[in-house]
């Protein structure tokens, strides 16, 4: 329990148990541990590459938040089930509030 009144607590307890909080969007999916993702070789045909790939969900929140408002969509872009199904093929692991 946090005392949240603004005329006598201020806001230090929430701005220190906001970025730990595991009901905080940014905080559900902590991926930390990088994926392994391979590309062909267009050089050498038959040859993978591999590179690693860390999901930083804050990014990803931002660029969906740039491309609704740069193309002018509605924000209720993101509740499709098209977009959602894109996310989750693309990025399983990324928690679209």
């Amino acid at each position: 329990m946090y005392k949240a009144d603004p005329n006598k607590n201020g806001t230090k307890n929430s701005k220190n148990h906001f970025p730990k909080c595991s009901k905080n969007p940014d905080n559900q999916s902590n991926q930390t541990q990088a994926q392994l993702i391979s590309k062909n070789d267009k050089r050498n045909e038959g040859e993978a590459r591999l590179k690693s790939l860390v999901l930083n969900p804050h990014e990803a929140r931002e660029s969906t938040a740039k491309m609704i408002i740069i193309n002018e969509l509605p924000f209720r872009f993101v509740e499709n089930i098209e977009f959602r199904l894109m996310i989750f093929i693309c990025c399983p692991s990324l928690n679209m509030p």
